[in-house]
């Protein structure tokens, strides 16, 4: 599993929730754990690439702040809520120029975040995470959470393997050992 694949499911499956099976509890909290510290590095990594252009950021929010008269406005992308400064439309001119002076200010810099930041996303989607999963079996969840919702089971599903097939032949030897006692 690639390192960029590992953090699209961490962030899939801390979202889960309703699961009533101990045992997929159990495994999913290990799960993310195990996330958790295969990514730590990685997180490392990327903080410190971004304190590259954090002056750059700080002046860029102190522009749409001033702008904005501190009004925030909310927006949802997919599963994040995001906060920024709402500059009206009569400020938009003076918030372009402020910014592309900025911009202009921070060049350097800017090109620097971008080559870094570039090659970093291609090591996460190329390179192999050390992450090695704990599986759930589908009997788990078929016994114990019978009503997962799809968007659970999507999250989830990287993380199970199908012994159905097994249990299916567990119940039939079962059956005929019973009828053959009879």
């Amino acid at each position: 599993m690639k390192h960029s694949e590992v953090l699209v499911l961490k962030n899939e499956i801390v979202s889960v929730t309703g699961l009533t099976g101990f045992n997929t509890k159990i495994a999913i909290r290990r799960n993310i754990t195990r996330m958790e510290t295969a990514i730590k590095p990685l997180t490392e990594e990327e903080k410190e690439i971004s304190e590259g252009i954090k002056e750059y950021r700080d002046e860029y929010n102190e522009i749409n702040k001033k702008l904005s008269e501190g009004k925030l406005k909310v927006r949802i992308v997919g599963k994040q809520r995001i906060e920024e400064y709402d500059v009206p439309d009569a400020k938009r001119e003076q918030q372009k120029n402020e910014i592309a002076a900025l911009d202009l200010k921070h060049k350097e810099a800017i090109a620097t975040y971008e080559t870094k930041i570039k090659a970093f996303q291609k090591y996460l989607q190329e390179t192999d995470s050390s992450f090695k999963p704990i599986m759930i079996k589908m009997s788990q969840i078929e016994e114990f959470d019978q009503a997962i919702s799809q968007e659970n089971l999507n999250a989830l599903w990287p993380l199970i393997i199908d012994d159905l097939d097994k249990v299916e032949e567990e119940v039939e030897e079962t059956e005929t050992k019973e009828e053959e006692t009879k």
